[in-house]
């Protein structure tokens, strides 16, 4: 990311240099839009509507439209599946929750990712398999 300087503003400008890519960061950590828009104002004495920290990020849900809807391959000679760890904070609470992951390599020897999803918990069995 880019230097973020509010002060550096010109004339006509409707947005900040790198304001989406720090409320995307900010969101990517787990602040509501409250918290984005108090730590702009506590870090950059800006201040920001909470609607145009929504639009930022319901724009970012619209690229991700797009990619869950984009054409894959017919085929992928080689397709990895994994999980990774992501700290989420939901009701002041910080939690680990798994995310699965499909990657396809192409014919090319490109990767791809296939798709994600967040793991579904596994049940809690009174006995040992």
């Amino acid at each position: 990311m880019g230097d973020f300087h509010p002060q550096f503003v010109r004339k006509r400008q409707v947005r900040l240099p790198d304001f989406d890519e720090k409320v995307l960061a900010f969101c990517a950590h787990g602040m509501a839009t409250r918290e984005i828009q108090s730590n702009l104002r506590e870090v950059y004495e800006v201040h920001i509507w909470p609607s145009l920290i929504s639009r930022v990020t319901d724009a970012d849900l619209d690229e991700v439209k797009v990619w869950q809807s984009r054409r894959l391959d017919g085929v992928y000679p080689i397709v990895c599946l994994d999980t990774i760890y992501l700290k989420v904070r939901t009701d002041g609470r910080v939690q680990n929750h798994a995310v699965c992951l499909a990657l396809g390599i192409e014919m090319e020897g490109k990767k791809q990712l296939l798709g994600c999803r967040p793991a579904r918990p596994k049940a809690r069995s009174t006995q040992w398999s």
